[in-house]
């Protein structure tokens, strides 16, 4: 058999080779993967965790209603992950009795939420075994490991595999079907007909994206038609995948008119209550949707599906900078070995280099198929202006086997043995290490800790008010009469948490099933008012004011003038970019504010650098950012008012 041109077969002897021996490889690179994501997998809760969690929300209706309750996963997303969750014998959520601790709460409000991250850390660590798995078909058996390895320490594909969210495991999924596909392909059975369908299935029930998963099946198809396989037993095997795929969309996907799932009046009532009235249907309506209503009303053309609603406006190929962009932040490395297997698959092309014999027909079919996955997959996230780091995810395997690629392109040029393989080593070893940094980061304190501790610290000698500045939260429990019904459903599990134990008879904990207990539970508030804090965070109201007004220092020190309080918290970061309402134009406000007004002094600032000014670190973890930050959360300035 002759090697793939750049494939430097001949330069991994070592690798094991068998089924036993690629089976151990998978393993390793399974336990590699999940290390790196369980470590600090409860980062951020209950104060900060990842916004649009709905598979806890889709869990939490199955817990209460059932699992074949046909409104139990709305939330625009396909349910099969909070299936898991749901199906995944949970621990009982039950009311606190009297004099429970404030850590006892934090644990309840995000048992749930942290249960969540797990499913989901687990489902998509199987995308690193996976991506071996296939790159073995075409790559030498260190460059396949290689393939493995890079999705294993990949900071994209750690960052959403840690989250309540199913974009990691569409990954694992997606990369599944291909490697069933291939399998088909090399020897097609009903049995392998019956998995290549199930694993699409789960593809398609995963995500939207996960649809691309149509296209391996169909590439293994279109090859099985053209070879001497039994034309009777392809077709009856492609009939049941169909089948199988078809009754699983019909079952995770809620129909339109059952409304996506979601409950009309709590969602309209919940959009109400938290964004609020400014009395002018402008500024309203850009409160509510971020959008104000001549740029809802230019956009007539539209897709609608699952409770999304995209403009046709918005395919342009701006989503191609956005791929750039994201691998730049996340994965250089990945990003730099990518252009050097561009360049060695167009050398290739040019050289119109072949595989021949028989087991090189094999590895060609698996890397067109492989191929088929993901060129139209990237095509539609590049036309799409308004692609999203986390859309990226149904692409990584296949980029992580470009970049492996692109590894033994390198290794396979005329250059000293010493050299490649210390660029080789240096690149792998700084994926680790920048994986390390990031569990290390998800471990520590964050600002916002920092920040109620430094609360709990001034609130000793007294009963001080602390009025949040841009501060999305802390974990904290506020006083019953702080916690306004306008924040009963703010996108943190914390704020939600307090809402039900003060308003008990509205709706269960998240988590909490119908059997579950009363009878011993603290009244309502008695939490509250024995653990809480006087905490008054910035109304949506007010910022949005702020936004608008030409002097927003005025309109800041009129706000904290009508609050009076004795202790402010500032979030002084650099935003990364502005928003439609203004996160840096707001912050500047607040702070030439309390510098103006002679009341205030700085008792201290919360870094999280040792650089000046460093923007803040959310649920997201960038390359530079785990290298260049010493935590998570925003840089956080303590003003407290002047003694008289």
């Amino acid at each position: 058999m002759q090697a793939t041109p750049g494939s430097t077969q001949d330069l991994s002897p070592d690798m094991p080779s068998g089924r036993r021996g690629k089976l151990s490889v998978a393993l390793l690179l399974l336990v590699v993967a999940l290390g790196f994501r369980l470590v600090g997998i409860n980062h951020g809760l209950p104060h900060f965790g990842e916004p649009d969690a709905y598979v806890v929300d889709q869990a939490d209706s199955m817990i209460e209603g059932g699992i074949t309750d046909r409104y139990r996963a709305g939330w625009k997303y396909p349910h099969l992950v909070g299936t898991v969750l749901a199906l995944v014998p949970p621990e009982p959520v039950e009311r606190l009795g009297p004099g429970a601790s404030l850590e006892a709460h934090k644990e309840i409000a995000t048992r749930l939420r942290k249960r969540g991250r797990v499913v989901v850390a687990v489902i998509s660590s199987f995308a690193a075994p996976a991506v071996y798995l296939i790159a073995a078909r075409f790559l030498a058996g260190r460059f396949a490991f290689l393939a493995g390895l890079l999705l294993a320490t990949s900071l994209l594909h750690i960052c959403f595999s840690v989250q309540a969210r199913p974009h990691g495991p569409v990954s694992a999924m997606t990369a599944l079907a291909i490697l069933c596909a291939i399998r088909w392909r090399e020897r097609p059975s009903l049995p392998r007909a019956i998995v290549l369908g199930f694993s699409v299935a789960a593809s398609v029930s995963t995500l939207h994206s996960g649809a691309a998963a149509l296209a391996p099946a169909a590439a293994a198809l279109f090859g099985l038609m053209r070879s001497t396989a039994p034309r009777a037993k392809v077709l009856l095997g492609t009939l049941l995948a169909l089948v199988i795929v078809s009754a699983s969309t019909g079952w995770f996907y809620i129909r339109a008119e059952d409304g996506f799932g979601q409950d009309p009046t709590r969602s309209a009532g919940a959009i109400a209550k938290r964004t609020g009235g400014l009395g002018d249907a402008k500024l309203d309506q850009v409160a509510k949707t971020g959008r104000s209503s001549e740029e809802v009303n230019k956009d007539r053309m539209v897709i609608a599906f699952s409770g999304h609603v995209v403009p046709l406006s918005h395919f342009n190929g701006y989503g191609f900078v956005v791929a750039a962009e994201t691998l730049a932040s996340y994965d250089p490395i990945i990003l730099f070995f990518c252009g050097l297997a561009l360049l060695g698959l167009v050398a290739m092309a040019r050289r119109r280099r072949s595989l021949a014999g028989e087991g090189s027909r094999s590895a060609a079919s698996a890397a067109w198929i492989t191929a088929a996955y993901g060129v139209p997959t990237l095509l539609v996230y590049g036309i799409y202006q308004r692609s999203t780091d986390r859309f990226y995810l149904a692409l990584i395997p296949v980029t992580c086997i470009l970049a492996a690629y692109g590894m033994s392109w390198l290794a396979s040029r005329r250059l000293p043995r010493a050299v490649t393989g210390s660029i080789l080593t240096a690149a792998v070893g700084t994926m680790v290490l920048a994986a390390a940094l990031a569990g290390s980061l998800r471990v520590q304190p964050d600002t916002y800790m920092i920040a109620a501790d430094t609360v709990l610290e001034l609130g000793e000698d007294g009963d001080p008010l602390i009025y949040l500045a841009e501060v999305s939260g802390i974990p904290l429990m506020a006083r019953a009469e702080m916690i306004q019904q306008d924040a009963i459903w703010s996108r943190g599990p914390w704020d939600t948490y307090q809402w039900h134990i003060l308003h008990p008879e509205k709706r269960l904990l998240v988590g909490e099933s119908r059997s579950a207990s009363r009878e011993d539970a603290a009244p309502p508030g008695e939490a509250a008012a024995r653990l809480g804090q006087r905490l008054m965070p910035a109304q949506l109201a007010t910022r949005v004011k702020l936004f608008h007004a030409e002097d927003k220092a005025a309109v800041a020190l009129e706000a904290l003038a009508e609050a009076d309080p004795d202790v402010v918290l500032i979030s002084t970061s650099p935003a990364l970019r502005k928003g439609l309402i203004g996160p840096t134009a707001i912050r500047d406000a607040w702070m030439a504010a309390v510098r103006a007004d002679g009341r205030w002094e700085l008792d201290r600032t919360i870094k999280n650098s040792s650089s000046e000014r460093r923007y803040p670190l959310g649920y997201k973890l960038g390359f530079r950012d785990v290298f260049a930050n010493d935590a998570r959360g925003p840089e956080i300035e303590v003003w407290t008012r002047r003694e008289d």
